[in-house]
C-alpha cells in the first residue's frame, strides 16, 4: 500500500507512521487499491486529530476523521471507523452483485437413504 503522510502543527513521527501501516495491513483485503492513502495528523491546542482518505474497491471515496486528547487514541478510533466503513462497502458490493434470483424456488434436500451407509468389508480367511 502506498501512503502519503501529512503532519500539521507537529513534528514528523516514525512511530505514528509505523503504527498506521501496521494497523492498515490487516485491512489490505478490504481496501484493494493501488491509489495512495492520505493520512493527516494534526494538533490544535489539546486536540489531536487524525484524518484518513482513500479510494476503496470501486473508486468509492472514504474519508474518516477522529479527534481526541491523545494521538494514538485518535488513530485507534480512525482505524475502527475505517474498518467498519470498508466492511460495509464490501458487503454492499457483494449484495448488489449477487446473481441469485429471488423468484426461483430452491429444491428441498433429498432424504437420506440408509442403503448409502452400507460399507462392504473384505474378511481375511481364518487360519
Amino acid at each position: 500500500m502506498n501512503f502519503h503522510y501529512y503532519f500539521r502543527h507537529m513534528t514528523s513521527s516514525e512511530a505514528m507512521k509505523y503504527d498506521t501501516e501496521r494497523k492498515m495491513a490487516g485491512m489490505e483485503s478490504l481496501i484493494q487499491t493501488s491509489m495512495p492513502i492520505h493520512v493527516t495528523y494534526s494538533v490544535d491546542a489539546d486536540l489531536h486529530k487524525v484524518h484518513v482518505g482513500l479510494h476503496a474497491r470501486n473508486r468509492t471515496l472514504i474519508e474518516v476523521e477522529e479527534v481526541s486528547g491523545d494521538m494514538h487514541k485518535s488513530l485507534d478510533m480512525v482505524m475502527d471507523n475505517l474498518h467498519r466503513q470498508l466492511s460495509r462497502e464490501k458487503d454492499r458490493l457483494l449484495r448488489h452483485n449477487s446473481k441469485a434470483d429471488p423468484f426461483v424456488e430452491v429444491a428441498a434436500p433429498m432424504p437420506r437413504d440408509p442403503a448409502d451407509d452400507f460399507v462392504e468389508e473384505e474378511f481375511a480367511p481364518a487360519r
